[in-house]
């Protein structure tokens, strides 16, 4: 059972690697006047340094304040240790 249990955390934790080594789209939708729609919030994955749409990210609450994920995977990574990922001051 602990051998199971453990390499199910393994897969998880792999996955949210590969979803984060994944390559955003960098194309750009334009409004229907020609010009460019407005930039979406972003942020920056604390786990991974991956920039982020806040609307479509994983989110999580602590000490106040809110951080975003590329990834389920990171995001456990961060409940685990968000010491870790915080950086003094924030």
């Amino acid at each position: 059972m602990r051998n199971t249990v453990g390499l199910l955390l393994v897969l998880v934790l792999a996955w949210g690697v590969v979803d984060c080594g994944k390559k955003q789209e960098a194309a750009k939708p334009e409004s229907a006047a020609g010009g460019a729609a407005p930039a979406a919030a972003t942020a920056t994955d604390p786990v991974c340094g991956m920039e982020v749409k806040t609307a479509d990210a994983q989110k999580v609450e602590y000490k106040g304040k809110m951080y975003y994920f590329c990834s389920a995977g990171d995001k456990a990574q961060f409940e685990k240790e968000p010491a870790k990922y915080v950086k003094p001051g924030e």
